[in-house]
């Protein structure tokens, strides 16, 4: 690996193509009904291929997994001291039980992936799809870095999971919204910033048609290319005691730091919400019939308004699994055409534009996780 460093992802997303392409296909015959019968059995071994790389990584492998890995020497009283939430405490704690490290990745991962799992079944998701856009999308491999946030993702979508369930409690809403607010304080235990996910079921409130998607764009390109949210972020701090005093200050470049902004990093932002439009102007009945993970999906792309600040890079993280729910969705059902496009054709742009910008981020080495190492 050590002479191709970026080969082991390369082979991931071929797999991950492959997995959205096989979903294409129907069991209309006795060869697709025998090849169908085997795809759990399939889904199972890169599923195990997924976890594996995550965690028998070395300690290079992503930004922050080296100080993860550094914590494992720590005292829980030392990292309390340094803010590391009590759900991770108790992860450390059966990490050294064992004496080894890797427990912490793979208890990591699960958090993650199960609660995207769990969530993608109530949507009736098929589990290849799942996987082959949870690769696709890059959100893989950002989940081996900022593995606390990542783990808390994975507790909200599992929370949002039971509070779009109309079997859930269906006759007691309040009690369906109370179990969410104690599942989203479990997701807390994790990652602090979990308490922002309060706010998801409001998302079905979020209007969307392509009018909406063009102004959304608009407002989006113009936050994106100024300092507005920078600027206005030392004025709402008040909202993130934790973050203040972790941050030592409202002026501190968590709050005010602007980010990246150039033409480079908005370019795969504008198409994604020209495939937003199309989508919502063409196939506006999938769009109707998938309104909460449209609205998710369209809320992570308006969140780009920040232009890459910190803070709010925070918040769209929890927004960031829609994207794989709404294309992969989109991908398993629509058969509407698009403009002049075959529905297929369409589907096979979304998949090759995913597929050049997952090598574009891996050649910029975004999430630290180049080269690939085991250890």
């Amino acid at each position: 690996m050590g002479d191709n460093p970026t080969g082991v992802y390369i082979f991931i997303l071929i797999i991950g193509i492959l997995f959205i392409t096989s979903s294409q296909v129907r069991a209309t015959d006795k060869s697709t009904v025998s090849s169908t019968s085997v795809r759990p059995f399939f889904n199972f071994l890169f599923l195990v291929l997924l976890i594996y790389l995550a965690t028998f990584r070395s300690r290079s492998v992503g930004t922050d997994y080296s100080m993860y890995n550094g914590f494992f020497s720590m005292t829980n009283q030392q990292l309390k001291a340094i803010y590391i939430e009590k759900g991770y405490l108790l992860i450390y704690s059966i990490a050294r039980w064992v004496n080894d490290f890797r427990v912490v990745p793979f208890i990591s991962f699960l958090l993650f992936f199960t609660g995207l799992y769990k969530f993608s079944k109530e949507i009736k998701m098929s589990t290849e799809v799942l996987l082959g856009f949870l690769v696709c999308s890059y959100l893989y491999c950002n989940s081996l870095n900022g593995i606390r946030q990542m783990s808390a993702i994975g507790v909200v979508f599992f929370a949002l999971s039971l509070y779009l369930n109309v079997d859930i409690l269906a006759q007691h809403r309040w009690l369906n919204i109370a179990l969410y607010i104690f599942i989203i304080y479990i997701a807390s235990l994790f990652h602090a910033s979990a308490w922002f996910a309060i706010a998801l079921p409001l998302i079905k409130y979020v209007p969307i048609s392509s009018i909406w998607v063009v102004l959304g764009g608009l407002l989006t390109g113009i936050g994106f290319f100024t300092k507005f949210i920078s600027g206005l972020m030392p004025k709402l701090v008040f909202l993130f005691p934790h973050y203040v005093e972790k941050h030592d200050g409202a002026n501190s470049a968590f709050f005010v730091d602007p980010g990246s902004k150039g033409i480079i990093e908005f370019l795969p932002i504008l198409i994604q919400f020209i495939f937003l439009f199309l989508i919502c102007y063409y196939s506006w009945k999938f769009v109707k019939l998938n309104k909460f993970i449209t609205a998710g999906y369209f809320a992570y792309l308006f969140l780009f308004i920040g232009g890459g600040n910190f803070t709010v890079t925070r918040v769209q993280a929890y927004l960031l699994p829609f994207l794989v729910f709404f294309y992969g969705k989109y991908v398993q059902e629509s058969t509407e055409n698009i403009a002049r496009l075959r529905s297929n054709w369409f589907k096979v742009i979304i998949v090759l534009f995913f597929s050049f910008y997952f090598v574009f981020r891996l050649s910029r080495n975004i999430s630290g996780i180049v080269p690939f190492v085991l250890g």
